[in-house]
């Protein structure tokens, strides 16, 4: 993704390696966050950092970062995968860190 799309209350934006650290914290290495996702929590910030990398340099990738808007707290990701049993379909998924669930 190379557009940013922007409301009052949140940013999505194409990840930066920068992202890397904060999505360690925030959310890749939270085991509730990412009980349904593809991938399991990430051991260290080295994995999150690499995965934000591989994000940030394929401007074709479906990943966004899912940004605050009112300060720039990285909040979560959100994007498109193809579906692991049909790669000519694609499945739409996200992710909040904890700290944001709930908050409508």
């Amino acid at each position: 993704m190379t557009d940013v799309l922007s409301t009052p209350r949140l940013v999505l934006r194409p990840f930066v390696p920068e992202d890397g650290a904060e999505m360690f914290r925030v959310w890749a290495s939270d085991p509730q966050v990412t009980r349904f996702l593809r991938w399991t929590p990430h051991k260290d910030e080295a994995e999150s950092l690499a995965l934000a990398r591989q994000w940030a340099a394929d401007r074709q990738a479906h990943q966004c970062a899912i940004v605050r808007g009112c300060d720039g707290q990285l909040m979560g990701s959100i994007g498109v995968v193809p579906a692991e049993d049909d790669p000519a379909l694609w499945e739409p998924g996200y992710c909040l860190g904890r700290d944001f669930w709930g908050k409508g």
